[in-house]
């Protein structure tokens, strides 16, 4: 599933790991609770020049087959 950006009113910008079909809906802000609206973003989260421990799954370990490569 990818990664989409939302922007909480109060709180500011989050990501969130989504499927394709919910990445639309509201999303509920991490800090506060309250529906966030996604933030449209016209380059993939996929080719964002992001560090690759910022889009690790922070639950997973080092040669976790679901993370990046750099991880194994």
């Amino acid at each position: 599933m990818p990664y989409y950006d939302y922007l909480c009113s109060d709180c500011g910008a989050f990501e969130l790991r989504r499927s394709v079909a919910a990445r639309d809906e509201p999303a509920l802000c991490p800090i506060c609770q309250k529906n966030a609206g996604r933030k449209v973003s016209f380059q993939p989260v996929l080719l964002r020049s992001k560090p690759v421990a910022e889009v690790r799954n922070p639950l997973h370990v080092e040669g976790c087959p679901c993370c990046p490569a750099a991880f194994k």
